[in-house]
């Protein structure tokens, strides 16, 4: 059986293509998108109290009973714990795609006679070096500015909270 050199080709390129694709995504998601995530989140926290504490008028004696009433905690490392594992399966992931891709093309390049493997990593490298640079530029100009927290809807739920227990 004879399969067509095209088809070949075709296949080498979209598994090539796939696994460079995948490797990107992983690498981008865990070293910058989760660090920009968490820069939007923090600034979103601080615009929240700000809203809530900037027009307050308290004396020294109130700022002093709210303040002890807070309860400090120790840090919760679950969280991190958490992402260390979604980064181990994410490694691991990428780790089976890409020896899938390498069996893939060794077993294309036994069957072909005109099979160029360096010359369909080089293309899709170049592609990819083109999706890298228009998404990084996406992500720092226009996703690191959206604003996730609506500010009317915290301040209708802590409304909320605190009618429920007025109206008791």
């Amino acid at each position: 059986m004879i399969i067509d050199e095209h088809l070949i080709h075709q296949i080498s390129d979209v598994s090539i293509h796939s696994t460079i694709m995948v490797i990107f995504l992983t690498c981008f998601f865990f070293l910058i998108s989760i660090r920009i995530e968490k820069h939007v989140a923090q600034e979103q926290i601080d615009k929240i109290s700000k809203l809530y504490t900037s027009d307050l008028v308290l004396t020294p004696e109130l700022k002093a009973k709210i303040i002890s009433s807070i309860k400090l905690e120790k840090e919760d490392d679950s969280i991190e714990k958490g992402n260390n594992n979604i980064l181990v399966i994410g490694y691991i992931f990428t780790g089976v795609i890409t020896i899938m891709c390498i069996v893939i093309n060794i077993v294309l390049y036994n069957i072909s006679t005109k099979l160029n493997i360096g010359k369909v990593i080089v293309n899709n490298l170049i592609t990819i070096i083109f999706i890298a640079f228009i998404e990084f530029i996406f992500i720092y100009f226009i996703g690191k500015n959206v604003d996730m927290i609506k500010a009317s809807e915290i301040n209708n739920k802590i409304y909320n909270i605190f009618d429920s227990y007025i109206s008791f």
